[in-house]
């Protein structure tokens, strides 16, 4: 997701040529645009989920695969680092320098807007989105471990459903890192045509036929919900066992199937992505921008009491305020958006670094 590099289309061979301008895959391309867009809807959907059926099944059903799967394209754009340490120094522009850019804008927007002062203790942690950076840093930089051993989705598998009953799920952050830790490993180790099966024509009907089920499933979830409520926590990735009151080997059980879940549902998705150019292809290469960006606006919408509009609450505000999110996506993308913010999400950190042929 957050990796906006070109995929090589075949290995490069040694030549004295200039050599040729790789080639974008549209597919992941299309992929990341769609999946951000789903970010973007679950927060929204998020703040209404509780006031109206549907939105609350279009949240559960969003909420069950959008994550494991921004996770795992996170980690496929991410292999470059499990290759070559010299990766690593990007790091410091691509993550550490936007978290504290935008952890402070964050906290300026709470000064502005609702009057909270500022506290250089707390100034620093994570606020919303940016747990997502904290996790990032620390999954690219344990990328070069996870090809060296046999069996690294099983191995990332383990840690997340053991982490559950441990007190690093007291932390947001490193639990989120930890639960969410096995798909971004899958996508930091499958072999390219693993996923070739996926853009198999018949692969799109099939992909269409599972989320129809999952989508029948959130809605039996959410009409059930008064009665047998779900926790949300499951699909947040953020709780320990002890925290939703459930024994250590039933919240493996359970984390274990929401992982299949969140897998299976992924897939499914991935089956029904465009293959070729969209008009929306091009938007795939900024989700860090919409990922960043939306979340300073949502909040000051939040802070301003703009969300618990009663308009809003209604089957047509509710649609509306969804067109507007995906529109917002959209603006959020483009190239005028990049150039007046990317000071911010990909700031010139060039003056911090040492040349390369310096160390």
């Amino acid at each position: 997701m957050s990796d906006t590099k070109q995929v090589p289309t075949a290995p490069a061979a040694p030549t004295t040529e200039t050599a040729p301008v790789r080639q974008r895959d549209a597919y992941f391309d299309n992929a990341k645009f769609l999946a951000i867009t789903l970010v973007v809807l679950g927060h929204v959907w998020g703040q209404f989920y509780k006031h109206d059926e549907y939105i609350r099944a279009a949240y559960t059903f969003v909420y069950a695969f959008h994550m494991p799967l921004f996770v795992f394209t996170t980690g496929y754009f991410s292999r470059s680092f499990s290759r070559s340490t010299d990766k690593v120094r990007t790091l410091i522009g691509q993550v550490v320098a936007p978290y504290v850019i935008f952890v402070l804008l964050y906290r300026a927007e709470t000064w502005w807007i609702k009057g909270v002062p500022f506290d250089l203790n707390t100034a620093f942690q994570p606020h919303f989105l940016m747990w997502f950076l904290l996790a990032l840093l620390g999954w690219r930089l344990a990328a070069p471990l996870w090809p060296h051993l046999r069996h690294p989705f099983a191995v990332a598998v383990a840690v997340a459903l053991v982490a559950g009953s441990s007190r690093v799920m007291l932390d947001g952050t490193t639990g989120r890192m930890m639960t969410l830790l096995p798909f971004f490993v899958l996508g930091l180790t499958i072999r390219p045509e693993r996923l070739a099966v996926l853009r198999r024509p018949a692969a799109r009907w099939y992909g269409a036929a599972v989320l129809a089920v999952g989508l029948g499933g959130a809605l039996v979830v959410a009409h059930r919900f008064h009665r047998h409520p779900f926790d949300m926590r499951w699909l947040w990735w953020t709780d320990g066992y002890q925290t939703m009151h459930v024994a250590p080997l039933t919240g493996m059980a359970v984390r274990s199937g929401m992982i299949l879940v969140g897998l299976v549902l992924a897939a499914a998705f991935l089956a029904v992505v465009p293959r070729g150019r969209t008009w929306f292809t091009w938007l795939g290469t900024g989700t860090m921008y919409v990922f960043l960006l939306h979340g300073l606006i949502l909040k000051a919408f939040d802070y301003l009491g703009l969300l618990t509009a009663r308009a809003l609450v209604t089957p047509i505000g509710i649609v509306a305020l969804t067109l507007l999110s995906v529109a917002a996506t959209i603006v959020l993308a483009t190239e005028p958006v990049r150039r007046a913010t990317r000071w911010a999400i990909e700031p010139n950190v060039s003056w911090l670094l040492r040349r390369s042929d310096d160390r």
